[in-house]
């Protein structure tokens, strides 16, 4: 499920929780308005002791990376 703010779909942190807790599995979600990179972030949580089903979702990245650290640019509320 989608809410429109502005011209702008988000996707719903419930929605996403719902269709990923579907495979059995208890996921646990971290939404961030902004953070420099979900990698990072992710990264971080990990070693603060996150489970390995943590997921990272944010509206804006502004240091996005990639694969093999490739940057990206990742405007607000347009990627997944």
């Amino acid at each position: 499920m989608k809410i429109k703010t502005g011209s702008i779909d988000r996707l719903l942190t419930e929605d996403v929780s719902r269709r990923l807790t579907g495979w059995g599995r208890k996921v646990e979600l971290k939404f961030f308005e902004c953070v420099d990179s979900t990698n990072i972030r992710i990264a971080e949580l990990a070693e603060n002791g996150a489970g390995n089903m943590t997921v990272v979702l944010a509206a804006r990245q502004t240091a996005g990376r990639g694969r093999v650290g490739r940057s990206f640019f990742s405007p607000e509320n347009t990627g997944v």
